[in-house]
C-alpha cells in the first residue's frame, strides 16, 4: 500500500471519528434535555406551606451529569438539586436504565418536612431523618473564599461510605444570608462519576451575631445498605432500600419514573 493510499485511509478514519463522536454527543445531549424534562414536572414545597410563603426552584442545569460504567443496565444520568435561597432542600438523580425506562432517586437534605408534587398526585412527603451537625469547633472560618473551599474539601475527606472515593471538585456552591450561611459546598462520595452519597458541608452562624462554624449534613443517592463514617466512626448506617418498608415519608426515594421514548433509545438510533 502506497503512502498516498495510507493518508486517504487515515483521513477517512479521522473524520468517521468526529462524525460518530458528533452524533454521540447530539444524542447524548438529547437524552439530557428528556430527562431535566421530567424533573421539570416535580413542583416542590415546605410541608404545611400552601401559600408558597418559601420559594423552591431547581437549579437550571444538572450540577452533574454522569454514566456508570459498573452497571451494564445504566447509561446516562444527571443530577440535578432545588433550593430555597439558594441552600439546598432537595436533589434527584434521573438515569436511564436497560435503554427502556427512566429511573428517578429522590433524596432531601432539608431540615423540615418537604411535599414533592407531579401535578395534583403528591409523590414524595419526605420526613428530614438526618439533620445538620456541627464538624469541629478548632477550625476557623477565613474570609477568604478559596481557603473556606480548601477546608471544605479537607472535612469531606473525613468522610468514607466503603471503598467510594469524594470527587474532587464540589458538584455546588451557595451561601444564604438569611440562613446564615457564610459559604457551603456540595461533596458526593463516588466509585465512578454516579454519586452514591451527598456530603454538604456548610460554614454557618448559629446566630446572627454567633462566629460561623463548620457543620456537615449527608444525602443518601444509593438504594444499597450502607455505612458512612467520620474520622473512622459510624454516623449513619442505612439498610437496603428495597429490600424494607417503604413509606412517602422516607428521606431516600427510589422508584421507576417513565418509559424512556422509543427515538431516545440507543439500539433504535443507530
Amino acid at each position: 500500500m502506497n503512502r498516498f493510499v495510507c493518508w486517504i485511509l487515515t483521513g477517512l478514519m479521522f473524520f468517521c471519528g468526529v462524525i460518530g463522536n458528533a452524533q454521540e454527543a447530539t444524542e447524548s445531549h438529547a437524552r439530557t434535555e428528556y430527562l431535566l424534562s421530567r424533573a421539570d414536572l416535580m413542583m416542590l414545597q415546605t410541608f404545611g406551606d400552601e401559600d408558597g410563603k418559601v420559594k423552591i426552584s431547581r437549579v437550571q442545569d444538572p450540577i452533574l451529569k454522569f454514566k456508570n460504567p459498573l452497571y451494564e443496565a445504566q447509561s446516562d444520568g444527571v443530577l440535578v438539586v432545588w433550593v430555597a435561597d439558594e441552600v439546598p432542600v432537595a436533589f434527584a438523580s434521573y438515569s436511564i436504565r436497560k435503554e427502556k425506562v427512566i429511573f428517578r432517586e429522590l433524596a432531601t437534605s432539608s431540615d423540615v418536612p418537604l411535599r414533592c408534587s407531579i401535578g395534583d398526585r403528591v409523590v414524595w412527603a419526605p420526613e428530614p431523618k438526618f439533620t445538620r451537625r456541627p464538624l469541629d469547633s478548632t477550625t476557623t472560618v477565613p474570609s477568604d473564599a478559596r481557603v473556606r473551599l480548601r477546608i471544605m474539601k479537607r472535612q469531606g475527606e473525613r468522610f468514607n461510605n466503603g471503598n467510594h472515593r469524594i470527587l474532587p471538585t464540589p458538584l455546588y456552591r451557595y451561601q444564604s444570608e438569611e440562613q446564615g450561611i457564610v459559604d457551603g459546598a456540595v461533596f458526593a462520595l463516588s466509585d465512578t462519576n454516579d454519586p452514591e452519597m451527598l456530603i454538604l458541608i456548610e460554614a454557618a452562624k448559629p446566630s446572627e451575631n454567633a462566629a460561623a462554624i463548620w457543620r456537615y449534613t449527608l444525602a443518601r443517592m444509593n438504594s444499597q445498605p450502607r455505612q458512612v463514617r467520620l474520622d473512622g466512626q459510624v454516623v449513619w448506617e442505612l439498610s437496603g432500600y428495597w429490600n424494607n418498608p417503604k413509606s412517602a415519608k422516607d428521606p431516600y426515594v427510589e422508584a421507576m419514573d417513565s418509559e424512556l421514548p422509543e427515538h431516545l433509545r440507543l439500539d433504535s438510533v443507530k
